[in-house]
């Protein structure tokens, strides 16, 4: 008797724990966003604000990154640095008249062409893939 229990109790647990790995797996496959930030990227209230990314490592979810932004009017070229993971993204400028002035966001998944949705503050930054 002992037997028979100890067989149905597998017979109905292997299921159990096959889907419970599955679903785990999946779910976190799910998450995994891989940003594409090559090309130059402009801000989307004024087209002569563009940027560049450099990411540290490409073709993955989670990366630094330095960068350079041609602010509007003219404006010498700035650099920053940050990081992104997944969709969330910020960066920091690191020259310029906005030297440690942060913006922190999300990358807008399924957006064409790619945007990316920035805060510093109450000011918004929307930035969109050339």
């Amino acid at each position: 008797m002992k037997k028979t229990h100890s067989i149905i109790f597998r017979q109905l647990m292997l299921p159990v724990i096959l889907f419970l790995i599955t679903s785990t797996s999946c779910s976190k496959a799910a998450l995994d966003f891989i940003p594409n930030l090559s090309n130059t990227w402009e801000n989307t209230a004024d087209v002569t604000n563009t940027f560049s990314f450099f990411p540290a490592a490409t073709n993955t979810n989670k990366s630094t990154f330095t960068g350079n932004a041609n602010p509007p009017g003219g404006l010498p070229q700035v650099q920053f640095a940050g990081s992104f993971e997944n969709e969330d993204i910020e960066f920091t400028y690191t020259s310029g008249a906005q030297n440690g002035k942060s913006y922190s966001g999300k990358f807008i998944r399924d957006s064409n062409p790619l945007r990316m949705e920035l805060k510093s503050g109450a000011e918004t930054l929307v930035l969109e893939r050339n």
